[in-house]
């Protein structure tokens, strides 16, 4: 069974727009939202919808 991870990209547009690029070569990205002004800084913020694969490790990276 396949999970979904949200996930909110803030920067500039380009460099936001080449993080989803390159997320989007190695998961499969189910939603990208339209580029959104950020409030109190410089930039944009986009927001993802990422396909988890059940193969992809869960719980704490530290062990914990």
């Amino acid at each position: 069974m396949s999970r979904l991870v949200k996930i909110r990209l803030s920067g500039e547009a380009g460099d936001v727009a080449g993080v989803i690029d390159q997320i989007g070569a190695g998961l499969d990205v189910a939603d990208v939202s339209a580029p959104y002004p950020n409030r109190r800084e410089d930039g944009v913020r986009r927001y993802l919808t990422v396909v988890v694969p059940d193969t992809a490790p869960t719980g704490d990276p530290d062990g914990g």
